[in-house]
């Protein structure tokens, strides 16, 4: 492959030496070859919802150092979601590609981000096949389907991957959990839910926590499937078509509902430790038409969850006692980032923004094209933000992987994905997997 990250751009490296950042140096995306055929949509513009705080003009961006992760077991990276600045090569480039099965067309949604553990990739497609690939060539190691023989071939989507202590658990939307044996994809244990999953599971201490489409949290015993307790959230109709996550960390496990709550409990039983709820006001709450779920996954880091919900409000709340910390009315459906003292999130609205984590206010914002067609309102979605190598990663259905400065938020360049990307990339061993919607898995490195 030819593809290869690059580093160029004096213009971001002038402003992150002004910034006292430690940029070691700055990526362009350059597509060797005859460019992809069809329209090309910019993928930034003037426009801006959310407005900088001026307070925050002379604040300088400063991150941790970047680490390497050997894996990235649950869906949003480790249990917390806390993955901080993640090292990848300075110059990655395209090292294998895999075609994992069934993407997303008119009537199946490919929803599912892929894990990593013990060198292999785990994918789950749009049909239920599960697949493990080797992370380091791509090769197929073995696929498994879990699709009830008696199920309609319409209607299945969603669910995810986790694994843990040597097992990789499943939800899919047949309202099913799996334990199967990562080196096989051997059938541990099954457990028959509520109803449909939309969302991953959480792994985390010694159980799997999965939401429901009625609004339920399940607690399995991750040995053997045994149901433990379960939790029923307010009731909302509406909601997206992928689901939540919980997070894990300590003595404490903090899910999301459709219903725009957040709940706090003890891992050992479903009495709640607090509750909060994430629906915002203004023209932001009605930017998705009033759904007030939490599709982003919560961010536990240093004593404090990082919540964003779809009705436009993202927050900050104490892990232990519950109170708000800061409130901010914009909201959206990715999960936030945090590194250090900053917090870095796209808006229902397509801004990306870098917050102070401590006070909630904004550095800088950099406005993404919201639609292919305004007037049709035809939304673009963006996935991300992933922060690695001193870049923010975002995908899009644009078929284009972003990478923004966090220091300013200039767009520093771009690469094909050669088809539309919703879910946001992810990192191990200085890697990058990205899941396109056709089903195809790309690993840069």
């Amino acid at each position: 492959m030819s593809t290869v990250l690059r580093f160029c751009d004096p213009r971001v490296l002038l402003a992150a030496t002004l910034l006292s950042a430690s940029l070691t140096g700055c990526s362009l995306f350059d597509k060797k070859g005859p460019p992809l055929p069809g329209e090309r949509i910019a993928v930034f513009n003037e426009r801006s919802e959310v407005e900088p705080d001026t307070d925050m003009a002379n604040v300088p961006v400063v991150l941790p150092a970047p680490v390497v992760n050997d894996a990235w077991p649950q869906s949003g990276g480790f249990a917390d979601y806390a993955m901080q600045h993640l090292e990848i090569d300075a110059q990655p480039r395209i090292v294998w590609t895999a075609d994992i099965g069934a993407g997303t067309t008119s009537d199946r949604i490919l929803t599912t981000p892929p894990v990593i553990a013990d060198g292999k990739v785990f994918v789950k497609d749009a049909e239920s096949t599960v697949s493990a690939f080797r992370a380091d060539t791509g090769q197929r190691l073995w696929s498994v389907t879990l699709k009830p023989e008696d199920a309609r071939d319409e209607g299945e989507f969603g669910g995810g991957l986790t694994w843990y202590g040597g097992r990789l658990f499943v939800t899919t939307g047949f309202a099913s959990v799996f334990a199967l044996d990562p080196n096989t994809g051997g059938e541990i244990w099954r457990s028959k839910e509520s109803a449909p999953i939309r969302g991953a599971p959480l792994a985390f201490a010694d159980r799997v926590f999965a939401i429901t489409l009625d609004g339920k949290l399940h607690a399995l015993a991750a040995v053997d499937g045994a149901d433990l307790w379960s939790f029923t959230s307010l009731q909302e109709v509406a909601g997206y078509v992928d689901g939540p996550s919980p997070a894990g960390f300590g003595d404490y496990v903090v899910a999301p509902f459709k219903s725009g709550e957040l709940v706090a409990f003890h891992p050992a039983n479903n009495r709640s430790i607090w509750n909060d709820s994430l629906v915002g006001r203004g023209a932001e709450a009605r930017a998705f038409g009033n759904l007030a779920d939490i599709r982003g996954r919560p961010v536990i880091d240093r004593g404090q969850v990082f919540a964003m919900g779809s009705a436009g409000q993202i927050t900050s709340i104490d892990l232990a006692s519950g109170q708000r910390r800061w409130e901010r009315n914009f909201g959206g459906n990715q999960t936030p980032w945090v590194a250090g003292r900053f917090l870095f999130a796209i808006t229902s609205r397509a801004d990306v923004v870098a917050m102070d984590r401590d006070s909630g206010k904004v550095k800088w914002v950099t406005p993404l094209t919201q639609y292919f067609d305004e007037k049709r309102q035809k939304l673009i979605l963006w996935g991300g933000p992933v922060l690695a190598g001193d870049r923010l990663l975002v995908t899009g259905t644009t078929g284009d992987l972003l990478a923004l400065s966090p220091y300013t938020g200039e767009v520093m360049g771009k690469i094909s994905l050669g088809a539309p990307t919703r879910l946001a990339p992810v990192i191990a061993n200085r890697t990058i997997y990205v899941l396109t919607d056709s089903g195809r898995l790309i690993a840069l490195r």
